[in-house]
Formats: C-alpha cells, sequence, structure tokens
C-alpha cells in the first residue's frame, strides 16, 4: 500500500472513545484514496484518506502539546485490486455450484 492506492474500508469497528473525538470514520465497504502513511513504531501504519478530513485532537507528549490528525489503521483495509479479486473469485465460485 502506498500513497495514491486505493483502499476498501473491511473493518469500521471502532472504540468507543474513538466515536466520541473522531467527527468523520471511514464505512464499512466504502472505497478510499490514501493521503498519507503514519509510521507508527511498534504499531500498524496509520492511514490518513483524501475522502476523510478530521479536526486535528491535541496531546501531550514529555510535557508539550502536540497536534495531529487522527488516522486509520492500515488492517482496516485492503487495496481495491485485491478487493476486486476477491470478489470475482467469490462471485465465479456461485456460479459454478
Amino acid at each position: 500500500m502506498k500513497v495514491g492506492s486505493r483502499v476498501v474500508c473491511i473493518n469500521d469497528n471502532f472504540h468507543p472513545e474513538s466515536k466520541k473525538i473522531i467527527l468523520n470514520l471511514p464505512k464499512l465497504n466504502c472505497k478510499y484514496t490514501v493521503r498519507d502513511i503514519i509510521r507508527r513504531f511498534g504499531k500498524d501504519d496509520g492511514l490518513l484518506l483524501h475522502e476523510i478530513h478530521n479536526p486535528r485532537l491535541p496531546v501531550i507528549i514529555g510535557g508539550e502539546e502536540f497536534t495531529f490528525e487522527p488516522n486509520f489503521n492500515i488492517r482496516k483495509f485492503v487495496e481495491v485490486e485485491d478487493f476486486e479479486i476477491s470478489e470475482s473469485i467469490y462471485e465465479s465460485d456461485l456460479m459454478f455450484a
């Protein structure tokens, strides 16, 4: 996956606290375009999406206040090509069932 990749959301389950503070969340089976990939050391990478923008949130790290735009776990998405291939395999299986 890279910036500019087309992806589809395969998991739109979010923690209740996240739902309270993040205004715009991805929706299951909706397609998006990767705007940026956020490298998170020791955790899964996060995605920013062209179609979804959220206000920056404050965070305090080591006594310093920063702001960041919420990003979404990369595991909640698959590239569209991968998704379309699996859909076509499923549809062909149905034809021969």
